[in-house]
């Protein structure tokens, strides 16, 4: 393993030692410094779909409740948390439950494979009412969230595509 391999290898276990917030802050300041550089894969059709239901599902949630859907994500992520967020109205919530009913935005998130989840994040940056994004982005770095920015700025674009599909 070269250096650079074992120090993004490094960055990235010190990525899922930071506690949740961190980590979002940590996204959003990487989206805001780095998503103009980096070009995402593009998702098949199926995929898209996909993506476009997730990101307009997430759109229409209040904006804390796009902040905790975020939140979960990074949370199940960590195993942090194995039960199920339901969606927050009481109708698609019961759907949700129903076997063969609508599948929970997190479950559905999880079911995207690594590529398709970078398109989400980026298409969900762009989209969503800025509240959630910059309430992350506006969180004071820690001084380990920082040396990990600083890390990912000195490496290649493929790189921190790289490490970006690892952390989603």
């Amino acid at each position: 393993m070269t250096s650079a391999n074992t120090n993004t290898a490094q960055t990235l276990r010190s990525f899922q030692h930071l506690d949740v917030d961190q980590q979002i802050a940590a996204l959003a300041y990487l989206y805001t410094e780095l998503g103009q550089s980096i070009s995402f894969p593009s998702s098949g059709v199926t995929s898209s779909n996909e993506i476009s239901q997730l990101v307009k599902h997430v759109k229409e949630l209040r904006s804390e409740d796009q902040l905790q859907f975020i939140r979960d994500v990074f949370s199940s992520q960590q195993g942090g948390r194995e039960e199920v967020a339901l969606d927050p109205h009481p109708s698609k919530a019961l759907l949700e439950l129903i076997p063969g009913g609508t599948k929970d935005p997190l479950s559905h998130y999880q079911s995207l494979d690594p590529n398709a989840r970078l398109a989400f994040w980026y298409r969900l940056a762009q989209e969503l009412d800025r509240d959630a994004i910059s309430t992350a982005a506006t969180t004071q770095l820690s001084s380990g969230a920082q040396e990990i920015i600083n890390h990912l700025k000195s490496l290649e674009v493929s790189q921190q595509v790289d490490f970006l599909r690892q952390i989603v």
